[in-house]
């Protein structure tokens, strides 16, 4: 049903919050949607797009996306009411390229995708100038919510690439994680990237509640600064 309606030519608003996605389902929704020309709002909240599924999605984006939530929420979670408009925000002078990481899937063609983009964030971690795949000409993308997921520390790696590469992003929400310093000090990092300095559009950073410590918060000031 929903790949139906990605179909459409026309669809420019497309919420899937709280949608049950196979891992099978996951790598067909995002090659539809780097191809589907109209979609601009994308809800992806509480459907299960924590790790390698996330990947999938990101490197499948299609260049039109305007918004796409990807809140992620329900993904074992634990809290979620929190008032998104009473949260404080750390403002960011750059951002840049998304790839995140997030899919399994046992068919072969899946993993090999898979692969590929493992390929490219290790390439990235050691600073080889190589482009994000989709989201890398996606330049209508606002914002990006990934709140309620259960990141882990680990995950702060995904979250750098989706900093260093993305030209378009202005605001990218992490709240209610399990970042803590490990995955905070990944952020930091592509927070000074020559990259994101020079052509991130990242003005709004959301990373309260996710077990940041005085330490942590020291490194972030630092390289805001920076």
């Amino acid at each position: 049903m929903v790949l139906l309606l990605l179909i459409s030519s026309s669809l420019q608003y497309l919420n899937l919050r709280y949608t049950s996605l196979s891992d099978r389902a996951i790598p067909v929704l995002a090659r539809t949607l780097r191809s589907q020309p109209s979609l601009t709002v994308l809800h992806l909240e509480n459907v299960s797009l924590a790790g390698r599924n996330l990947i999938l999605v990101v490197i499948k984006s299609n260049s039109d996306l305007g918004e796409e939530y990807g809140n992620l929420s329900d993904i074992p979670v634990e809290s979620q009411n929190a008032s998104h408009a009473s949260q404080p925000y750390a403002h960011v002078q750059s951002g840049k390229r998304f790839v995140a990481s997030n899919s399994v899937s046992q068919d072969r063609k899946y993993v090999a995708e898979y692969s590929f983009v493992m390929l490219e964030l290790l390439e990235a971690s050691y600073a080889v100038p190589t482009a994000c795949c989709a989201l890398k000409t996606n330049t209508v993308l606002r914002e990006l919510y990934l709140g309620d997921n259960n990141l882990q520390a680990a995950d702060g790696a995904h979250i750098y690439q989706l900093i260093i590469s993305n030209v378009s992003i202005q605001l990218l929400d992490l709240r209610n994680n399990q970042l803590q310093d490990g995955g905070l000090r990944h952020i930091c990092d592509a927070l000074k990237h020559r990259d994101t300095t020079k052509h991130s559009a990242l003005s709004a950073l959301v990373l309260w509640n996710n077990r940041i410590t005085s330490a942590g918060l020291e490194a972030l000031a630092q390289a805001l600064v920076g």
